[in-house]
């Protein structure tokens, strides 16, 4: 967990240019806490690339006090875009926006995270119980990419106070 709260498991950190694509296999994220990315924060911010291969994870019980319970995907300017396999997020929450994951693509950027044969279950948060796709800009308007590509996977049970129980895209 960096000085900025990122990532409470793991800080993939590529902005400004750099790389960052760990492969991390059977590992268990659990209890973990941050303001954002409560278990892993992928930073590809201002033409970074950080897309690590997560397979065969447990993301449980972890928090974010902002966004992105489980997972952070920060692609503004540049790209955060994990494949994930065979894992699951149960019990993620955060305080903002995405209990399971957070995909934000924009200025131009792209969070666009494959997911495969993977389960989400009881995450929760105020606004996108299980997954976030934002696109908006810093300053004004939206660009960029946040469009996960989710395939054989199960959601069930996320809960948000506010809109996307399942969903914000």
């Amino acid at each position: 967990n960096d000085s900025r709260s990122l990532g409470g498991g793991i800080f993939n950190n590529a902005a400004n240019g750099g790389t960052c694509s760990p492969t991390i296999r059977n590992c268990l994220f659990i209890n973990n806490r941050a303001v954002f990315g409560g278990g892993i924060f992928d930073h590809g911010q201002n033409g970074g690339n950080a897309n690590p291969a997560i397979t065969n994870c447990i993301f449980a019980f972890n928090t974010a006090t902002g966004g992105g319970g489980g997972i952070d995907n920060f692609g503004y300017n540049g790209n955060a875009s994990p494949i994930i396999t065979n894992s699951i997020f149960y019990g993620n929450t955060a305080t903002d926006r995405a209990g399971a994951m957070y995909c934000w693509g924009g200025g131009g950027g792209n969070a666009s995270p494959v997911i495969l044969n993977s389960v989400f279950v009881n995450n929760s948060s105020v606004d996108g119980g299980a997954i976030v796709c934002d696109r908006l800009n810093f300053s004004v308007g939206s660009s960029g990419t946040a469009t996960p590509v989710v395939r054989n996977s199960i959601f069930w049970g996320n809960t948000a106070s506010g809109t996307g129980p399942q969903f914000i895209t």
